[in-house]
This record gives C-alpha cells, sequence and structure tokens, in this order.
C-alpha cells in the first residue's frame, strides 16, 4: 500500500492553488502518481462559490436555516455527483471499482472563490493499477455545459516511467496567460477531459 504520508504531501503540493482565473469560472485538474507502491489517480475540481451558494439556497432557502447535518448531506450530494460523472479506463475497458472523496475535513470545503473537491480512483482489485504497463483513459466529464479550465499533472518515480501523456502537447501549446507558477499550465480545450496515459513499470537492476 503507498505511503499515505508521502501521497498527502504529494497532493497536498499540486491543489495548493486555486487555478489562477476568473473566480466565476470551474476547473477540473487529474493528478496521477506513479511510485513504488502502485499508481494513484486524483481528479481535483474547484466549482466557483457563488454556484455553491445558489444549489445550496435551491435545496434549502433560508441560509440561517444551515446546519451540520444539512451541510454533510449537501457536500454527499456534490461527491455522488462527481463520481458519476468521472471514469477511469485500463487497457480499453471502464475499470472496476469506485471513486471516492479523498479523506479530509478540507475536502468540499470553500473559500470566497471556490469550492475544492478532490476524489480518488479506488479500485475493486488493488492489482488493477500495479501491473508492469498501464494503459489508462480518464474521463472528466464534470459540470459538462459549464465553462471550464482544464489541466493534468502526471508524475512518476523508480520503477516507474510514463511512455506517453496525451496532456504535454495541449497544455504545451497554450498560450503564456494560461500558466500559473503554483499549479502549471492550464487549457479550455476540451480534450482534456478524456486524459490518455501509458505507463510502465521495469524492474529492479
Amino acid at each position: 500500500m503507498r505511503s499515505a504520508v508521502a501521497f498527502g504531501l504529494w497532493l497536498a503540493a499540486s491543489v495548493a492553488g486555486a487555478h489562477p482565473f476568473d473566480a466565476d469560472f470551474y476547473s477540473s485538474r487529474a493528478l496521477v502518481k506513479a511510485g513504488p507502491d502502485g499508481v494513484s489517480v486524483v481528479v481535483a475540481v474547484e466549482v466557483p462559490t457563488q454556484r455553491i451558494l445558489g444549489q445550496f439556497l435551491e435545496l434549502y432557502g433560508d441560509p440561517n436555516q444551515i446546519d451540520e447535518s444539512s451541510d454533510a448531506l449537501f457536500r454527499q450530494r456534490q461527491f455522488d455527483r462527481l463520481s458519476r460523472e468521472l471514469r477511469l479506463r485500463v487497457g480499453g475497458r471502464r475499470a472496476a471499482g469506485e471513486w471516492r472523496p479523498v479523506p479530509g475535513e478540507a475536502n468540499g470545503r470553500g473559500t470566497d472563490t471556490f469550492f475544492l473537491y478532490l476524489m480518488e480512483f479506488v479500485p475493486k482489485d488493488p492489482a488493477t493499477l500495479r501491473a508492469e504497463r498501464l494503459d489508462l483513459r480518464i474521463d472528466m466529464e464534470v459540470f459538462p455545459r459549464e465553462f471550464i479550465y482544464l489541466s493534468a499533472e502526471v508524475g512518476a518515480e523508480a520503477p516507474w516511467a510514463v511512455i506517453s501523456n496525451s496532456a504535454e502537447p495541449i497544455l504545451a501549446a497554450t498560450d503564456d496567460e494560461l500558466f500559473d507558477p503554483e499549479t502549471g499550465r492550464w487549457s479550455v480545450d476540451p480534450r482534456l477531459r478524456r486524459l490518455k496515459l501509458v505507463l510502465e513499470r521495469s524492474e529492479a537492476p
């Protein structure tokens, strides 16, 4: 099993900054990490705070009536929606497993600009993401009718190597205006909603 501490530090660094653009827009970012313990697949989604407040008021009305129970129920509704709008394919087939919220009280919480949701794919069989060669496709169909900024970060440590990454040429071609020192390059190209990766694991010498 992966080191929870190491994964947590990498994940925190990867999503430390929101997308650096207009706070009225959504974002979705794939975060894939390959290491000695296997491959982790996470998708970070940012929803504008004003949109969240609007959805909450539609459901519960008076904001003064918000309590711990209604807040927890609303967060779970958001997680459930995202789990339905995310898919992982391995070797061309939909992987058995489910998308779950990354544990943590900050997940599903917000600031005055964005609410951040972190979803991780948990395979039914852990061996699914430990094969020597992985042909992955991550489908991010979150908020399909909204204008959305998209990005991806793929990291690999020995014994893994990234053989191909469909996001690289798309992000490399984006304008410098869509670059942020903390979170890297972003794009509005819808091809990023389907991230295709090939990862290979080499045997120890």
